[in-house]
């Protein structure tokens, strides 16, 4: 399914901005007429058979590597560029695609998987939190970021599935270079480590070696 282009749903940001500010139902037209000289562009987003400038969710998500697919949950500053029901679809593919491979004898990681099934879960908490604030006239400049939520999600799902936690930290904020997101990620990274750690005794990659023997 094709949707609208990234230019549209930052012009439906800045209309539910402006409700928010002055209580005017703006149509987003004359936001988007404002921004019709401008470019935004959405890094690896596939097009697949779409038209337009329009491009394919699920493509984006499952038609291409992991990397690039988790570069999209990644996206900040556009929270409504990914509809919660496609996300959760490629939520349900790839936790079943994990559960079939990680006990294969075959030389698929899973750090990459475990980002991208985070990152769906922090997107999806995300996209809840953007779509509460914005019912309730609450939403501001500073909105619930669905993309700062993947992030977060990512990580928490990497350190609680592997007890990894400084490792992590430093990959993290690596990839983000913004230190300013250290408090949340640590946050969320160690409150997953202490999870596992009640839920079972080893990380998942101890417990596949149990298994392989």
């Amino acid at each position: 399914q094709c949707i609208c282009t990234a230019k549209e749903v930052y012009a439906q940001l800045l209309d539910n901005i402006t409700y928010t500010y002055d209580g005017s139902s703006s149509s987003s037209e004359w936001n988007y007429q404002a921004l019709e000289g401008l470019h935004i562009d959405v890094p690896h987003a596939k097009e697949y058979r779409c038209t337009d400038e329009r491009f394919n969710v699920l493509a984006s998500l499952l038609l291409q590597p992991a990397p690039q697919a988790v570069k999209v949950l990644f996206t900040q500053g556009l929270p409504e560029l990914l509809p919660s029901t496609h996300i959760l679809l490629a939520l349900v593919v790839y936790v079943c695609l994990c559960v079939i491979t990680s006990g294969m004898a075959v030389s698929s990681g899973l750090m990459v998987p475990f980002m991208f099934i985070g990152g769906c879960v922090g997107r999806l908490l995300g996209i809840l939190f953007y779509t509460i604030a914005s019912e309730s006239g609450s939403l501001m400049e500073t909105y619930p970021d669905p993309g700062l939520y993947a992030l977060v999600g990512a990580a928490a799902m990497l350190a609680g599935s592997g007890r990894m936690l400084v490792f992590l930290t430093v990959v993290m904020i690596e990839i983000t270079n913004n230190l300013a997101y250290a408090p949340p990620l640590t946050l969320a990274m160690v409150t997953a480590v202490l999870t596992g750690a009640a839920v079972s005794s080893g990380g998942l990659y101890h417990n596949l070696l149990h298994v392989a023997k």
